[in-house]
């Protein structure tokens, strides 16, 4: 396997990790903070969307996820004010790696890899 394309399998990896890894504490949403920087009216089709994978996923918002929604309304200057959501440390992550999408990208992942992961998928 090549460095790069290792360096790259994990740099896709962390940002998926959110939706792979399981950290919430029982009894405790999993929470996704979505900050928009117009309407919601105008996202309308973009947070469908986004619902729509989620669902895909196994997430079901009210169920075992939260989504906090802010929206700038177009005014730049309330990003800083609306990106202040508040950000707790998970207990626990999971490694799952996915071989099927690995040996797709060509990637080889090493037995080292492979052997501290809770889940490999074939």
């Amino acid at each position: 396997m090549r460095r790069r394309d290792f360096i790259t399998l994990l740099g896709g990896t962390a940002v998926a990790w959110p939706l792979a890894a399981h950290a919430q504490q029982a009894g405790k949403l999993a929470t996704i903070g979505l900050l928009g920087t117009a309407t919601p009216a105008t996202w309308s089709l973009r947070v469908a969307a986004l619902a729509q994978r989620l669902r895909e996923l196994g997430w079901i918002e009210a169920r075992n996820l939260a989504i906090e929604y802010r929206w700038a309304e177009a005014r730049p200057e309330r990003f800083a004010e609306l990106a202040n959501i508040p950000v707790e440390q998970p207990t626990r992550f999971e490694l799952v790696i996915n071989l099927t999408t690995a040996k797709a990208l060509k990637l080889d992942v090493p037995a080292t890899v492979l052997a501290r992961a809770d889940e490999v998928i074939e």
